[in-house]
């Protein structure tokens, strides 16, 4: 009798075990977090995105994948990631695997902004196998502004040196645009030009598209 009822002890301490181990689910804490530089941005110049994808626990998390579809009028450059591995252009999918409880890992994409202003948005999602405690922190925005770029210079000359005291003589002003970017149809240049004391101001002659006060 008391070696079945020993046998009884066992068989119900195995299934309170059994129960306990399936009644528990591993919970992580997975937690997006990216950056741009530079901002602001030239037109048509190289952006660099970099991704940190960390697990803040209690539990190891397994499956983990960044997906990130870069901003549209960009172009992809390059993709580097410290663990697993990536694939994809448009859309950048990382196999990062699993993370310990206080792991990262940091995924670099390398973008061409477009040849426009404007602000560009870039957004970045971690999925895993295990019940996340903060589903809001799974996915990050991270907003660019792109700026035209362009530096504008000007020369000054003049037709007659020297000249004949009351003889009439031109001033040349001339603008330009040393890139590296061009200048759009809405963009206003603006000359200001202080002739000498004791000229006389005779006429303004434009070429191409100047405003001048």
């Amino acid at each position: 009798m008391n070696k079945v009822l020993a046998w009884a002890a066992k068989l119900l301490l195995l299934a309170c075990v059994m129960m306990a181990q399936q009644a528990y689910a591993a919970l992580v804490d997975i937690v997006v977090n990216q950056s741009d530089s530079p901002d602001p941005i030239a037109a048509g110049g190289l952006l660099t995105y970099t991704i940190a994808v960390t697990n803040n626990g209690p539990d190891d998390a397994t499956g983990v994948v960044l997906t990130d579809t870069i901003p549209a009028g960009t172009t992809f450059v390059s993709r580097t990631t410290t663990k697993g591995t990536c694939s994809g252009t448009t859309t950048t999918t990382c196999n990062i695997g699993d993370l310990v409880n206080g792991e990262r890992a940091t995924v670099t994409i390398v973008v061409t902004v477009p040849n426009t202003a404007g602000t560009i948005n870039n957004t970045a999602t971690a999925t895993r196998n295990e019940p996340d405690s903060n589903a809001t922190n799974d996915s990050d925005i991270d907003a660019t502004t792109v700026t035209i770029s362009a530096n504008m210079s000007i020369t000054k000359t003049d037709s007659a040196d020297p000249v004949v005291q009351g003889q009439s003589y031109n001033y040349i002003l001339t603008p330009r645009n040393n890139g590296p970017q061009a200048l759009s149809s809405t963009d206003v240049i603006t000359v200001v030009d202080n002739i000498p004391l004791g000229d006389a101001f005779s006429v303004i002659t434009l070429r191409n598209r100047l405003d001048l006060f």
